[in-house]
Formats: structure tokens, C-alpha cells, sequence
């Protein structure tokens, strides 16, 4: 399967966060058996770093008219995950949307002030992360 890119031009990733999943199970007394369950995963927040539609075009779109359809090409595929560049590590993630639903409006407020979250996603049909996007 052929996932796009999501063109982070004009854009910053203001937070990378990592979370591992560990099974905890406490037997009292103390005694305690941990098992991690899960490879790290990654989790960003992406905000336009610019006054609000000004500047740089992405795919003939405002960035934030871009990453609104982005947004809902994304979700009504069924939650298709996209590749995004980590900045910490410059390889490429699968990652998605964390939310479903998103307003136009809270999306600008959101991606103009903290940003909106992305996280970290697996697939069975490919490798992640990787150095250069497969064709």
C-alpha cells in the first residue's frame, strides 16, 4: 500500500514525545512483574509557525486549508495512516491523527496556538520508521 507524505513546509513540530507500553501486574507484598509489550512510539504536535495564511502556498492551499483536507482525506479513508519526518531523528514515520472529529475553527485555533496532535501508527505491510519514503 502507497501512504502520502504529509508536507510539513511552513510548518513546525513544537513537541516529540515517546511512550512505551509496559504490562505492569503487582502481587502484593512489594513483588512486582513488569513486561514491556511495546516498541517506543512517537507523538507530535504540528502548528504553523507564521501569521495565520500568510506566505508559502502548500499544494495551492493555505496551510491551513492544506492540512484541513489532509485531515479529512485522511479520516474518510478510513484513518489512513500518512508519513511524516521526525525532526529529532529525520527519518520518516507512519503516524495519524489523534482525534476523529475536528472542527475548521478549533483546527485553525489549535494549529495556530499548541498544535494538533499526530501520533505514531503501525501497519503490517511496512517498515517504520524509514530513511527515505518507499515508491
Amino acid at each position: 500500500m502507497i501512504y502520502q507524505e504529509l508536507k510539513t513546509a511552513g510548518f513546525r513540530l513544537t513537541r516529540v514525545a515517546a511512550a512505551v507500553s509496559i504490562l505492569h501486574a503487582g502481587f502484593g507484598d512489594g513483588y512486582d512483574a513488569t513486561k514491556v509489550l511495546g516498541l517506543e512510539l512517537r507523538k507530535w504536535s504540528i502548528r504553523i509557525d507564521v501569521i495565520p495564511d500568510f506566505g508559502c502556498l502548500v499544494d495551492g492551499n493555505t496551510r491551513a486549508d492544506y492540512l484541513w483536507q489532509f485531515f479529512i482525506d485522511s479520516k474518510t479513508a478510513g484513518d489512513k495512516p500518512f508519513w511524516i519526518k521526525d525532526p529529532k531523528d529525520d527519518l520518516f514515520y507512519l503516524a495519524s491523527f489523534t482525534g476523529d472529529a475536528l472542527s475548521y475553527e478549533i483546527l485553525r485555533s489549535k494549529v495556530y496556538s499548541t498544535g494538533l496532535e499526530l501520533e505514531q501508527r503501525r501497519v503490517v505491510d511496512q517498515d517504520t520508521p524509514v530513511g527515505v519514503i518507499p515508491s
